[in-house]
């Protein structure tokens, strides 16, 4: 496992300053399309279980990046909405495009996107923050001004604007242009890679791919089903908990493949994660998730366990010296 952190960076001990001007677009667009500029009410953070309130806190959950909640607007008969198609991945900006904060409906439209490209959320993401910005209309005049540096990046540097485009549409007499967000700065470094590095390979595969490699590892223990421990509720607690790790990885596999057919299953996997489902709901599907995750980790740590305790009591069989002729041919 540590072999994974072997070209992890290491921590900046001081921060880097940009004191040149030139690099002051780019920084601002770096900030807002990472995770680091989302918006948290630092005194609540909306959720509806106390275990996502938790692993929110903890930094488990993904912020929504400023990018995503502004917009870029012209007027509806501008040339940009004529060369800005939703099917587009590019965008142009003209002198008069502003940038404002995304309405709900826009955001709604944004998610409803999202969740049709992404696929499945079993393994595709994190679940989000779902905390809203203030109802209001002021823009302090730092928003205003990293927003411009923003546009100025788009507009100096046009390698930028290539795949960015999310959604295009009119709205109120106005063209209005959503734009990705790219992961590209972070207040740390993580010890596990984000999804970045599999960004062409669907979830629902990854997901398979790993669940079905916990079937196999199930089933590899399950194959000492009677070889001999120490005493009879050791052999058992093993036979049960190598059955269990391998029907956890048969049953994800199949839930990944029922989510990839069915898309109502999809959805309401979404809205739970982002706690948009009833208190009974989030209730009860938490602590059905947790008794499952829990369970799954105590027999994956029983199996380490006992393959040292049974050290103790080894058969007679396992002290002969072999007779290595009898097992690889001899010439």
């Amino acid at each position: 496992m540590y072999l994974f952190w072997w070209n992890k960076p290491l921590l900046p001990n001081q921060p880097i300053l940009i004191r040149e001007k030139e690099l002051e677009p780019l920084a601002a667009f770096m900030y807002a399309s990472s995770e680091m500029s989302g918006y948290v009410n630092p005194k609540r953070i909306k959720s509806q279980t106390l275990v996502k309130t938790v692993l929110a806190h903890l930094s488990l959950f993904s912020k929504v990046p400023e990018l995503e909640t502004i917009c870029f607007r012209t007027a509806a008969s501008s040339p940009t909405s004529e060369s800005s198609k939703p099917q587009t991945s590019s965008f142009a900006l003209i002198p008069s495009t502003t940038v404002r904060r995304s309405p709900q409906s826009c955001m709604d439209l944004l998610q409803s996107q999202r969740e049709k490209e992404t696929g499945t959320a079993f393994f595709e993401r994190r679940p989000r923050v779902v905390d809203k910005r203030p109802t209001n209309d002021f823009v302090s005049a730092n928003d205003q001004n990293r927003w411009s540096l923003i546009k100025s990046a788009f507009a100096e540097y046009p390698y930028l604007r290539q795949d960015r485009l999310a959604l295009a549409h009119d709205i109120d007499g106005a063209h209005c242009l959503h734009l990705k967000p790219e992961q590209l700065v972070a207040d740390h470094i993580k010890n596990w890679p984000s999804n970045d590095l599999l960004r062409n390979v669907d979830g629902l595969i990854v997901g398979m791919v790993l669940w079905l490699a916990n079937f196999c590892y199930g089933g590899i223990h399950a194959a000492a089903w009677n070889d001999h421990f120490p005493s009879v509720p050791e052999k058992w607690l093993w036979r049960a908990s190598s059955s269990y790790i391998g029907f956890c990885g048969g049953l994800w596999v199949i839930l990944n493949l029922l989510v990839a057919r069915y898309r109502k299953l999809n959805d309401f996997w979404e809205h739970w994660m982002d706690g948009k489902k009833s208190w009974w709901q989030n209730f009860g599907i938490g602590v059905l998730v947790f008794i499952c995750g829990f369970s799954l980790l105590l027999a994956r740590f029983y199996i380490v366990l006992e393959a040292f305790l049974s050290i103790r009591e080894m058969p007679i069989s396992a002290y002969q010296t072999p007779e290595w002729t009898d097992v690889f041919p001899h010439f």
